[in-house]
Formats: C-alpha cells, structure tokens, sequence
C-alpha cells in the first residue's frame, strides 16, 4: 500500500476510529492516544494488508487489540472499584442516557452495537472484526438491543 492511499484510507476512519477507542477508554486523551498508536501500528505493518479492501476492518482490529491489551495492563494495577469511577466519558455532551446505556453493556455487547449502530459497520464486517460467527454477533446484537430497551424505559 502506497503512503498516499494509506493516508486517504485513515483520514476515512479516523472519526469512527476514535469513538471505538473512546468506547473502551473512557478518556479522551487516552482514545486519541490508542488511534495513533493503532495509525502507527498500521503504518508500519501496512505491506502484510493483502487486500486494500479490508483497510477499515483490518484498522479497527489493530485498534480493538491495542485497547483490550491497556484494559488488562490497567486492570492489572487497579482494584475493580477503582476502574468502576471512570464509567463515564470525560466530556458533558456524552452523559447523555443512551450512552450510560451503552457504557454500563458487558465489553463483548458494546462492541457489537458500537461497531454496528454507531460506526454502521456490516454483520459481516463486525463479524470479521471480533473474530467471531455471524450467528453470535447477531445474537449478541439482539441481547444487547434487549437490555439497552430495558434500561432505556425507566
């Protein structure tokens, strides 16, 4: 993959690329520090991409993988009731009740419906992404729309 192309393609993820990040953070700072790692990661690995048309999905796995592996170098140095202060993103405008909802879903239901209503990623793409059968994205999909209706009625 050439520098320019590999450019354009990150300037057509990077939003969606943040808010993944943020979804796992919490924290602003640290979202825009897992995206240029990712965006680091990728660059230098970008020639074992074998097919330019999986750019976005192949990102955002590199970004997944990058996020998880903070949370456990986190968890292992904090209790669990401290990570439990930081629930909630840094910024006013996401204290919104839908996002609280979508914070307080178990990690593997966020990232379905992060990936599939809020970045509009495909059942495939998710699929591909988390590394899982279509049949169980979309159970989980279905499970966490289900509590999300649930919390959202109270």
């Amino acid at each position: 993959m050439k520098d320019d192309v590999f450019c354009t393609q990150i300037e057509s993820v990077k939003k969606q690329l943040y808010y993944i990040a943020l979804s796992y953070t919490k924290d602003e700072i640290a979202a825009v520090d897992m995206v240029d790692e990712a965006v680091y990661q990728a660059y230098i690995n970008k020639n074992k991409l074998r097919n330019e048309e999986y750019f976005k999905t192949w990102i955002t796995r590199i970004l997944i993988n990058l996020c998880k592996k903070r949370y456990m170098k986190i968890k292992q140095f904090e209790s669990f009731d401290e990570l439990s202060d930081t629930d909630s993103y840094s910024i006013d405008i996401d204290s919104i009740e839908l996002k609280n909802a979508i914070d307080s879903l178990p990690v593997k239901l966020r990232d379905v419906i992060v990936m599939r209503w809020l970045m509009d990623y495909t059942l495939e793409e998710t699929a591909r992404v988390l590394g899982k059968p279509k049949t169980t994205i979309h159970s989980q999909e279905k499970k966490a729309l289900q509590i999300l209706r649930i919390r959202l009625e109270d």
